[in-house]
C-alpha cells in the first residue's frame, strides 16, 4: 500500500515562525509590565500576555496547516479550531503565571516549561486532527515527536533563562533572544512532529472531497484577522500603558516640584563631585547667597572648616549609595554659624549614580536649647550630687536614669547599680501597692505627691522615708521624667511611736490603756458577729493593793502590778487584750467565746495563776484578786455597759469576802461562785 509524504510551502513556513516569534516577544512584554503594577491591572497585564501568547501559538499551528501540502484532497473541521483556542489560551496563562509569580527559579521554570510543553502536545493533535482526509493518518516513529516535544519544553526554559538571569543584557535584548529562542524551538518541534507524520490513501477513494484554495486562503484569512487583533491588542496595550506612565511621570514631576520648591528645609542637589547644581529658595535664605553665588560652587565652601571633614566622609558614604544623616555647621554670608541637620540621599537615573540630594535643616534654635538645658542639667547635677536628700531621676516606665551619690551614704547601695533597677527596687512588700498607686495618681494629675515608705538598706534592716515625686512636663504637657526626692524619717518615725505608745499604751506595764481597750472591743465586737462569736469582759484588781504600797514601797507595788501582767499574759491567747485602767485595776477582752464554760475555766486559769505568792527582795508577797465578769452580747451590746456590769459584778466579788470572781446575773444582779481561799 501507498505511503505519502506531506510537503510544507517554505514562505507559510518562515511565515509561522514569525507569529511565534512575534507573540512570544508580545507576551513577555506584556509581563514584564505586569511585573510594574498592582491589583486589577496587574491581572490585566498578565490575561493580555497569556491572550497575546495564546493566540499567537494557535496562529502558528493552524499556519502550519495551510504550509502542509499531501496529494489527496484536503478539508478542515472547524470546531478543532475554535475549540482548541481557548484552551491553549488558558495553559499559557497557567506558564506564565508559574514563572511571574515569586521568585524567578528553577523550579518554576520547569513547571512553566512542562505546561507549554503540554499545550504544544495539546495544539499539535488539535491541528493534526482538524485535518479531513481520505487517507490513514499515522507517525513513522514516536521517539522522534517525544524528541521534538522535548526540544520544545527545552527551548521555553532556556528562554526564561534568557529572561530572568542575563541580567548583563538590556531588557530588550533579553526579550529579543528569549522570544527567537522559544518562538523558534517550538515551531520547529511542531514541525519535526509533522515531518514523522505518513498518510496511508483510504483504498474507498477520496470520498468526494476537493481540494480547493478557498479552504487554505480562508484559514490563512482567519489567521490574518487572530494576529491582526494580537497586534492590535498589544499595541492598544502599549499605548494604554504609555498614556499611564506618562501621567504619572507629570504626576511625579508636580510633587517633585512642589517638594523641591515648597520645602521649608534647604534642599540641594550635588553632583559626583560635590558642585552644587540646583537650589531651592529655602536654600538661599539659609546661608544668605544667591543663586549666583552658590551654582557649580563646593558645597563644602559653605560648611565650617572644622566640619569639613566629617561632611566630606558622609559624602563618601553617601557616593557609595548608602543615605546619610549627621550634623554640621553652615556659614551664613554674615558669618553667623548655623546648626544644620542633613540628609544626604543617592540620586539614581537608570540604576547608575549621577549625584545626591542634600536636605538641610536649620536646628540652632533646637541647639541652643540644648546646650542651656544641658548647662541647667549640669547645674542641678552638681546640687544633686552634694544634696544630703536620696534624689533619683526615672522615666514614665519606671527606668531609673539617675541616682545622687547619697544613696551609698544612707542605703549602702551604689548609685552605678540602682541604674540596673526599676524605681520599685527596695520597698518594703507591704508598701509597693501605695507607692505605685502614689505614682500612678501623679501620672494622672501631673502633680506632686508625697508618701512614706520603708526601703531596705543594703545591709538587711528598712529604713523609713518620705518620698516626694514632682514630674517634669516638657513643651507639649507631657510627662517627660519623674524626679523622686526621698529623705530619712526614722527620728520622726520613732517620736510618732512613741507618742502613740503614750497615748495608747500605759507606761508602766507597757500594755494597752483604755483608749486602746476601746478600741480593741471595737474590732472584737465586728468580727464577733461576722463569725457569730461571744466576747467576755473581765474587770479586776488586787485585794489590799493599798496596803502592799503603804507597807512595801511604791517601786514594790509597780513590781506586783507587773508580775500581775504577766501572770495574766500566760492565761489568755494572742488574740486577747490585757489593758490597765488605772491604779491596780485591770481589764481583760476575751475573744472568740463560744460556751460560757471556756470563760469559767479562763478566769479560774487567771485566778489560780494570780493566787500564788512572790518574792521581791527576798520576801513572799501573798496575792489575791477579785474579778467580775459581762458577757456580749447575753449582757450588754456596748462597751459601756459591759465595762458597767463587769464592775459591778466585781463589785459584788468584793463584798462578798474578795478573792472570788463573779459572773453578772440579771436574776440576782450577780451570780455568786465561792471558792476555797488561800
Amino acid at each position: 500500500m501507498q505511503i505519502l509524504h506531506a510537503t510544507y510551502n517554505p514562505w507559510i513556513v518562515i511565515l509561522s515562525v514569525l507569529i511565534s516569534n512575534l507573540a512570544f516577544y508580545t507576551a513577555l512584554d506584556l509581563m514584564f509590565r505586569e511585573g510594574k503594577t498592582l491589583g486589577q491591572t496587574r491581572k490585566g497585564w498578565l490575561f493580555g500576555g497569556a491572550i497575546a501568547l495564546g493566540t499567537g501559538l494557535w496562529s502558528m499551528f493552524f499556519t502550519s496547516m495551510v504550509a502542509f501540502h499531501v496529494s489527496l484532497p484536503v478539508n478542515y473541521d472547524w470546531r478543532w479550531a475554535f475549540a482548541s483556542l481557548p484552551m491553549v489560551v488558558i495553559m499559557c496563562y497557567l506558564a506564565l503565571f508559574a514563572v511571574n509569580k515569586g521568585e524567578a527559579s528553577i523550579f518554576r521554570f520547569l513547571v512553566s516549561s512542562i505546561i507549554i510543553g503540554l499545550g504544544l502536545i495539546f495544539m499539535h493533535i488539535a491541528s493534526v486532527s482538524s485535518l479531513i482526509i481520505p487517507a490513514r493518518i499515522h507517525y513513522s516513529s514516536y521517539f522522534i515527536v517525544s524528541f521534538a516535544i522535548l526540544i520544545g519544553c527545552l527551548g521555553h526554559y532556556v528562554a526564561l533563562h534568557l529572561i530572568f538571569h542575563m541580567e548583563r543584557l538590556s531588557l530588550f535584548l533579553r526579550k529579543m533572544t528569549g522570544s527567537l529562542c522559544a518562538g523558534v524551538t517550538l515551531t520547529g518541534a511542531h514541525y519535526l512532529a509533522m515531518t514523522e507524520i505518513e498518510f496511508t490513501p483510504n483504498v474507498f477513494g477520496n470520498m468526494g472531497l476537493v481540494y480547493s484554495d478557498w479552504i487554505s486562503h480562508s484559514l490563512i484569512g482567519i489567521i490574518s484577522v487572530m494576529i491582526s487583533l494580537m497586534i492590535g491588542a498589544t499595541i492598544g496595550f502599549s499605548h494604554m500603558d504609555k498614556q499611564v506612565a506618562m501621567q504619572a511621570q507629570r504626576l511625579t514631576e508636580l510633587r517633585y516640584h512642589s517638594l523641591f520648591y515648597n520645602n521649608p528645609d534647604a534642599v540641594f542637589t550635588l553632583n559626583m563631585e560635590g558642585k552644587i547644581m540646583t537650589v531651592n529658595p529655602s536654600g538661599y535664605i539659609l546661608v544668605g547667597f544667591s543663586e549666583k553665588d552658590l551654582l557649580l560652587k563646593s558645597f563644602f565652601s559653605f560648611i565650617e572648616p572644622s566640619d569639613i571633614e566629617k561632611a566630606q566622609f558622609h559624602f563618601r558614604e553617601t557616593a557609595q549609595g548608602e543615605g546619610q544623616e549627621y550634623v554640621i555647621r553652615c556659614i551664613h554670608k554674615e558669618g553667623n554659624l548655623i546648626h544644620s541637620l542633613v540628609k544626604s540621599i543617592p540620586m539614581m537615573f537608570a540604576g547608575k549614580m549621577i549625584g545626591m540630594y542634600a536636605i538641610v535643616k536649620d536646628i540652632t534654635a533646637e541647639k541652643l536649647k540644648e546646650e542651656k538645658l544641658q548647662k541647667s542639667e549640669e547645674q542641678y547635677r552638681i546640687i544633686a550630687d552634694n544634696s544630703s536628700d536620696l534624689i533619683k531621676v526615672f522615666t514614665v516606665d519606671g527606668e531609673v536614669i539617675y541616682a545622687s551619690p547619697s544613696h551609698g551614704s544612707y542605703l549602702g547601695h551604689s548609685p552605678e547599680m540602682l541604674l540596673k533597677e526599676a524605681i520599685y527596687y527596695g520597698i518594703h512588700p507591704e508598701d509597693e501597692s501605695e507607692f505605685r498607686r502614689i505614682i500612678g495618681l501623679m501620672l494622672e494629675r501631673k502633680a506632686s505627691c508625697t508618701v512614706e515608705l520603708r526601703r531596705s538598706h543594703l545591709r538587711g534592716d528598712w529604713i523609713w522615708i518620705e518620698a516626694k515625686g514632682t514630674p517634669v512636663v516638657d513643651e507639649e504637657g507631657e510627662i517627660a521624667r519623674i524626679v523622686l526626692t526621698e529623705r530619712d524619717i526614722r527620728e520622726r518615725k520613732a517620736y510618732e511611736d512613741q507618742l502613740r505608745c503614750m497615748a495608747y499604751f500605759d507606761s508602766l506595764t507597757q500594755i494597752p490603756n483604755r483608749r486602746m481597750l476601746q478600741e480593741r472591743f471595737t474590732q472584737a465586737v465586728d468580727h464577733a458577729n461576722r463569725l457569730e462569736e461571744g466576747i467576755a469582759v473581765m474587770y479586776l484588781d488586787c485585794d489590799r493593793f493599798k496596803m502592799i504600797n503603804d507597807t512595801l514601797g511604791h517601786e514594790c507595788g509597780d513590781e506586783v502590778l507587773k508580775e500581775i501582767v504577766k501572770r495574766i499574759k500566760r492565761c489568755i491567747s494572742k488574740t486577747d487584750t490585757i489593758a490597765r485602767l488605772g491604779g491596780d485595776e485591770f481589764v481583760v477582752l476575751l475573744r472568740h467565746i463560744t460556751s460560757q464554760e471556756y470563760v469559767r475555766e479562763v478566769a479560774e486559769k487567771i485566778y489560780n495563776e494570780c493566787s500564788k505568792p512572790m518574792l521581791h527582795q527576798d520576801q513572799e508577797i501573798n496575792m489575791a484578786i477579785s474579778m467580775g465578769i459581762a458577757r456580749y452580747p447575753e449582757d450588754g451590746n456596748n462597751y459601756k455597759t459591759l465595762l458597767k456590769r463587769a464592775d459591778e459584778a466585781l463589785y459584788e466579788a468584793k463584798r462578798l469576802g474578795r478573792n472570788n470572781f463573779q459572773l453578772w446575773s440579771k436574776k440576782t444582779r450577780v451570780h455568786q461562785i465561792f471558792l476555797d481561799k488561800i
